[in-house]
Order: C-alpha cells, then sequence, then structure tokens
C-alpha cells in the first residue's frame, strides 16, 4: 500500500504541485513526531523562501528553476523514505488492516464438480498413495490452473486467506510434463518416463522403461537438503500430463497412458510417502468436436482412474460467487453480482482463461491499494 501512495505524491510532483505534496505530507501522509515530519518542514521553508525570493525579483530565472529542482529532487528523495513508522496514525491503521490475496486465489472461480470429486477420493480412500484422474476440454479453460487449484485445495493454502501470516501445513509439489509424442507407443512411453524423470532431477538414460515412481522419493526434489523440505506423508505431488488435439491419436494415446500406470506407477509406497496425484489431461479447440468425441470415448473406456467433468465455459454467475467469497473486492455500494457485470457486461458464458486474467488483475490492484480500474 505504501508504493501507490508514493506513486501518487510523486505524480503530483510531475504535474509541478509540490505545494500540494508538501501540505498531504504534513496533514496526512506524515506523523508530527517522524523524523521525516522534521525534514519536510524545514525543505518547505526552504521551498517557500525560493518562491519569496522570486516573487520578489531577489534571484533570477536561472537561480530560480536551479533553486525549485533541487527542492523536487528532495522532495522525491523524502517519499523514497517514507516506511510504515513514519505515517500518521490512521494511514498506519488503514495500511494494517488492509488484507491482502494471495494471488492464487485467482483459480478458485466454478470448477467445484471437478475439485469435489477430486477431494472426496481423498478423504475416502486415505490410504491410496497414488491416484490417477482424467482431464479434458477445450483450449481455454484453463487446465493448467486447474491443476494447482486442485493441489491447493486439498494442500490447504487456500484456507483463511484473510489472515496475512497464514502458513498451510502441508506441501504440494506442481509437475507439468508434455512429453514429445511419437507414432510408435513405446518411444511415446519412453518419452514420458524421460520427461517425468528429468522434472525429478533423476537419470534418464539407463533402463527407462524398467523404472518406478518410488524412485522420486529419493529425488532431490522429494528428499530436500532439511528435515523441513522432505515431503512425507502430508504432502502432495500433483502431476499433469497434457497433450493438445494436434498429437491425439485415438488409437496409441489410450494404450501409452495404461502402459504408464501399469508399469512406471505399478509400485508399492511406504506409509511416510507423499501422495502423488496423476492427472492426464487432453485439450483440443472448441471447434474440434471429432476430437472432443474421440477423447470422451477413449475416457469412458479407461479402465484405470477416474473421470473428472469436462472444462467448458463458464456461467457468469460463478463470477459473482467467486466475488461472494471475496467480499474486499467489492466496490462500495456494489453487489457481487453488479462486478461480475462490469467485468463481463457482453457476456454470460466466459472463457476460465479470461476469468483468471481479469480476477488475478483485480486482486493485483487490491493488493497494491489501487482502485479497481474497469
Amino acid at each position: 500500500m505504501l508504493m501507490p501512495l508514493q506513486r501518487e505524491l510523486k505524480d503530483l510532483i510531475g504535474k509541478n504541485k509540490p505545494a500540494e505534496v508538501f501540505r498531504r505530507l504534513r496533514e496526512e501522509v506524515l506523523h508530527s513526531k517522524s523524523e521525516l515530519y522534521n525534514k519536510v518542514i524545514l525543505l518547505e521553508n526552504r521551498y517557500h523562501q525560493g518562491k519569496t525570493e522570486s516573487d520578489l525579483g531577489l534571484i533570477d530565472f536561472k537561480e530560480k528553476t536551479l533553486s525549485f529542482n533541487n527542492v523536487n529532487h528532495a522532495l522525491l528523495w523524502c517519499i523514497d523514505e517514507i516506511t510504515i513508522a513514519d505515517l500518521s496514525d490512521k494511514l498506519r491503521l488503514d495500511l494494517e488492516s488492509h488484507v491482502c490475496i494471495p494471488e492464487f486465489h485467482s483459480l478458485t472461480c466454478d470448477r467445484s464438480d471437478q475439485s469435489g470429486m477430486v477431494q472426496l477420493h481423498f478423504y475416502e480412500h486415505p490410504d491410496l498413495k497414488i491416484r490417477h484422474f482424467y482431464l479434458y476440454g477445450d483450449a481455454h479453460q484453463a487446465m493448467r490452473s486447474l491443476h494447482k487449484r486442485l493441489g491447493y485445495d486439498l494442500g490447504g493454502q487456500l484456507l483463511n486467506w484473510r489472515d496475512g501470516n497464514y502458513q498451510a501445513q502441508s506441501k504440494v509439489r506442481f509437475v507439468v510434463c508434455k512429453p514429445p509424442i511419437h507414432q510408435m507407443p513405446k518411444l511415446f512411453l519412453i518419452n514420458i518416463y524421460k520427461e517425468l524423470l528429468a522434472q525429478f532431477h533423476l537419470d534418464t538414460a539407463k533402463d527407462i522403461l524398467s523404472r518406478k515412481l518410488s524412485e522420486t522419493l529419493r529425488s532431490p526434489v522429494l528428499k530436500g537438503d532439511s528435515s523441513a523440505n522432505i515431503f512425507s506423508e502430508n504432502d502432495f505431488v500433483f502431476v499433469l500430463l497434457t497433450l493438445d488435439h494436434h498429437n491425439w491419436n485415438e488409437r496409441i494415446t489410450p494404450e501409452v497412458v495404461k502402459n504408464f500406470i501399469e508399469n512406471f506407477c505399478a509400485c508399492e509406497l511406504p506409509p511416510d510417502a507423499p501422495n502423488f496425484f496423476f492427472f492426464y489431461g487432453i485439450e483440443y479447440q472448441k471447434e474440434n468436436e471429432a476430437v472432443r468425441l474421440s477423447v470422451e470415448e477413449a475416457i469412458n473406456q479407461a479402465e484405470n482412474g477416474e473421470k473428472l467433468e469436462p472444462l467448458t465455459p463458464v456461467p457468469r454467475s460463478d463470477v459473482a460467487e467467486w466475488f461472494s467469497r471475496y467480499d474486499v473486492l467489492i466496490a462500495k455500494g456494489q453487489t457481487s453480482d453488479d462486478m461480475a457485470a462490469k467485468l463481463f457486461p457482453a457476456a454470460n458464458w466466459i472463457d476460465m482463461d479470461d476469468i483468471e486474467i481479469q480476477l488475478l488483475r483485480l486482486i493485483d490492484q487490491h493488493n497494491k491499494g489501487l482502485v479497481p480500474d474497469f
């Protein structure tokens, strides 16, 4: 919140309004007992002295310009030096009560069906260490963001956001792979192994197809460099393997995913191992109905894993519901429905990509203490 205030004061200097800056610093911004307040008083006296000398013709234009420039430079320095301790009681209270929102809360609009299914699977099957889910939807529905949102849901990072010092007890590691495809299933599978092992900083040169997920527990990514960084039974590893409509193959892709699950993931993990969630995501263009139907059929026939609801555009009413949970973003005199309508005045259904861009912008403005710009 300090930076927007400092920027505002500097803008006034740029508009040649130093007198207004002095007034605001004295009357609104600075505590009268701060050392910076005393410096501003002395600097203001120097400013008025130069102005009087100029008005009386005691200094020429060059001396006047030099005097005012020196004052402006000193004033800019004073503005940069402002700290919370220098602020007036009112501004300090406003700053301390300003609730910042972690930016990943921009990911929490809608998708309750997918989130609910993943959470229920975890709570209803607590002994499972490895889980598999199928995701699919058009390319504008922020699949990678959903992957993160699901992890934060279970990890607890989305809880108690009004407490700026809240720290979730569980760690979450996100891994995203888009392996090079190959028309030969075996080489496609090898590429998946290599991409995934590399993400865990493990060797990818030897006996690729004999490797197992259990090796990742010894990786520097999960083992960590201290006890606080070791991933254990209360932590999560969320892996997203993605493909798009350019490399979807209804004959090869399902076979490769099946082999990956039945081989790489077919291993016992110890009780203190973290919880692994694998998501197999397929994206396609909205208009590519043929790929959508092919993907849907393949997922319906899959024997391993849970099918999540397809990712589709979001109704504007869900954006309004999001505002109702983050009410500090609702402008005075407005409702959550008003805010959603201002963001998307001409649409009843919105792509998640567009929603996240706007929500992230609002969160960023709020955290900086700026007024939302619609």
